[in-house]
């Protein structure tokens, strides 16, 4: 990993953070890095499920245009791939907070097979 500062108060990171406060969706391209059984269970409307690097970065590389937010369930995972992007030449940003967050946002639409599954979250 390279030796610049790193960013966020929950993870550490080389992409900028995004935290639960004034966060909205429609201004960012989300691109949500748990594993399949995770997004499964509940996930943001309308955000991409990706967690294979190399897809996540022809993803990335296919959209510079946009705004490209990395999460996960805790910013641990979406701190390390946002490193990564980060180190790879691209900037991104990753989502330092926790998924559970998210329930409460009113322009955030929640879906899948047990949406309620990460609803008190707090680690």
């Amino acid at each position: 990993m390279s030796d610049r500062a790193m960013n966020g108060k929950n993870a550490k990171s080389l992409a900028k953070p995004v935290y639960i406060d004034g966060f909205n969706p429609k201004d960012y391209l989300i691109i949500d890095v748990r594993d399949k059984d995770e997004y499964d269970k509940v996930h943001i409307k309308g955000v991409t499920n990706l967690d294979e690097m190399d897809d996540i970065e022809a993803k990335v590389k296919a959209n510079q245009d946009k705004k490209i937010l990395i999460q996960c369930r805790r910013g641990g995972r979406a701190a390390k791939v946002g490193t990564h992007l980060v180190e790879k030449g691209y900037d991104v940003y990753y989502f330092d907070d926790l998924f559970s967050k998210f329930y409460d946002k009113d322009n955030i639409t929640l879906e899948g097979n047990d949406v309620d599954s990460l609803r008190n979250l707090s680690y």
